[in-house]
């Protein structure tokens, strides 16, 4: 019968477990609380029922102990319990949200272990995980005629259908997604940092104004998706296809975005300084106004880029192909252009200060002087059209 009293207080335990993966602390103290109530009811229910019924024929008549000390110790007992176990949960709850994951190793902050992982160590010990696990799971809803083998304009159809997740603002922090579905998901101001969607479909999700920081997003899918403002720092973006997206005024310092496709995306006055893009593809994209300084283009194809006002002060663009790339007062200075191909490229304005142009292929290049020529600080078999090398030689003579 005593068991009977108990059931409600495992029941609302489990809520508060499951809700623990959305990381919402005001909503978790309301199950503590929740739970602290139930745990006071199943201790004190028996003796109430106990003094309602007269079932005090429990108490030997022979006990040498007065009635009132030894009522006092099981009412101790029932007070405190609920307190003890209210504080405990309240503490994983705090220890969790605020928290790392137990394997801090599947994160790519790897700072994140240590004191910060002892509520979830506690919660695996039962092996409960309080972080959202979705992997490869379809969170978005597809049509029913979905089909992998279907022709393109089949799966151009089904892609229009598909309803994206309603995900805004959710604390998802160190959440497990590897190859989601999360076509057209909604995770406007959504928190994913530490988050783990290597392989992910995320086509045109809305992720404005989230924070990424430290995801791993390596392969992901983000065709057309939306990234305005949002926080990319210290991301692994490694082969991520990132065609059509809108980057406007993002934050990915220190992200690392090797390979990646980001063909015809608009990263307007994005904030790309030490970024590592070595052999990205950024045909046609929008870099106006961005600030990637000391970043890494090495061997990127910045084919027909739009690089205008662009800052790549000490960036690395050794064998970068820049062929067609508008860069009107851009910022070149003290940057690596050795073997750059700039055919075609317009650099009206650039600055090319203390830049290394060992190498370089600017025949064909627009708008250039034999004045910026001769401010870069290498020009050794720097290639240039027949004019301004005479132009140049006149300048600043032979120097290399």
């Amino acid at each position: 019968m005593l068991l009977l009293y108990w059931v409600t207080p495992a029941t609302v335990l489990l809520f508060w477990g499951r809700y623990l993966t959305v990381q919402d602390l005001r909503g978790s103290i309301v199950h503590v609380l929740l739970v602290g109530g139930a745990v006071a009811a199943a201790t004190n229910f028996p003796s109430m029922v106990g003094k309602a019924f007269g079932s005090d024929l429990a108490m030997p008549s022979n006990a040498k102990t007065s009635p009132r000390r030894k009522a006092r110790k099981p009412l101790m007992l029932r007070v405190m319990t609920p307190i003890a176990v209210g504080l405990f949960l309240l503490l994983l709850s705090i220890g969790t949200i605020l928290g790392a994951p137990h394997d801090t190793n599947r994160t790519a902050d790897s700072k994140s272990g240590g004191v910060n992982t002892w509520a979830a160590d506690a919660l695996w010990s039962i092996k409960y995980s309080p972080y959202a696990q979705l992997t490869e799971t379809e969170v978005s809803t597809k049509p029913s005629s979905w089909s992998e083998s279907a022709s393109a304009q089949a799966k151009a159809e089904d892609f229009a259908q598909v309803k994206g997740a309603s995900l805004n603002r959710l604390q998802l922090r160190y959440l497990q997604a590897y190859g989601a579905f999360l076509v057209k998901a909604r995770l406007w101001q959504a928190d994913l940092r530490n988050s783990y969607l290597s392989e992910a479909d995320m086509r045109e999700a809305n992720l404005r104004q989230a924070d990424l920081r430290f995801a791993v997003l390596d392969r992901a899918k983000l065709t057309r998706a939306s990234l305005q403002e949002t926080d990319l720092r210290n991301s692994n973006l490694n082969r991520a296809d990132l065609q059509g997206a809108n980057l406007t005024s993002t934050v990915a310092s220190s992200a690392t975005m090797m390979d990646a496709t980001l063909d015809g995306a608009n990263l307007y006055k994005a904030d790309l300084r030490n970024a590592s893009l070595q052999r990205a593809s950024l045909k046609q994209a929008d870099l106006r106004e961005a600030n990637l300084e000391s970043a890494n283009l090495t061997m990127a194809i910045l084919q027909e880029t739009y690089l205008t006002s662009t800052k790549l002060a000490s960036a690395q663009l050794k064998r970068a192909d820049l062929s067609l790339a508008i860069l009107t007062d851009a910022d070149l200075r003290n940057s690596n252009l050795s073997g750059a191909d700039f055919q075609g490229a317009i650099l009206r304005g650039t600055d090319l200060t203390g830049a290394n142009l060992q190498g370089a292929n600017l025949k064909g290049a627009v708008g250039v002087t034999a004045s910026q020529i001769c401010s870069a600080g290498n020009l050794g078999q720097v290639q240039l059209d027949e004019n301004l090398q005479i132009d140049v030689q006149v300048l600043c003579g032979n120097r290399r």
